[in-house]
């Protein structure tokens, strides 16, 4: 997560994705994007994933390694 809150730091705006199962990486990872300007949806599985995707597109998708399948 260090890198992506670089990352946005500079200046990326725009809708973000985390799915990831683990509450206390879900609210670090809002902690971290909190103040960089983009706004953050966030799923705990795969099914709310892709309930939130059936309604919104995202600029970024971050996601726990056992989601990587879900990306393809």
């Amino acid at each position: 997560l260090s890198n992506d809150r670089e990352v946005f730091r500079r200046g990326a705006r725009g809708d973000v994705l985390l799915v990831d199962a683990d509450k206390t990486q879900r609210n670090t990872a809002k902690l971290a994007l909190s103040s960089s300007g983009v706004t953050l949806e966030v799923a705990e599985n795969e099914e709310k994933a892709r309930e939130i995707l059936k309604e919104k597109s995202f600029q970024v998708i971050i996601c726990d390694e056992n989601f990587v399948d879900f990306l393809k």
